[in-house]
C-alpha cells in the first residue's frame, strides 16, 4: 500500500520535489511478475529470493 498526499503546486515556474522512501520487512520476497511493484526491477535477483542486498540496509534491526 502506497498513502500519498500533497497540495497543488502553487508556484508554476519551480519543478515540484519529493522523496520516497520504502521500508520492508525480512520476511519480503522479490516477485517480478507483472502487476506487482515494477519500480523495484533488481537485475541478478532472482525471483522469490529474500532482498538481502547492499541496496537494501537494514535500518530497524530486530532486538532478541
Amino acid at each position: 500500500m502506497i498513502l500519498h498526499g500533497s497540495q497543488g503546486n502553487s508556484n508554476r515556474g519551480r519543478a515540484r520535489r519529493g522523496y520516497a522512501a520504502r521500508y520492508i520487512g525480512t520476511d519480503v520476497r522479490y516477485d517480478p511478475r507483472i502487476g506487482t511493484a515494477q519500480v523495484l526491477h533488481v537485475d541478478g535477483l532472482a525471483p522469490g529470493a529474500t532482498m538481502e542486498l547492499d541496496r537494501y540496509p537494514v535500518v530497524w534491526p530486530r532486538t532478541a
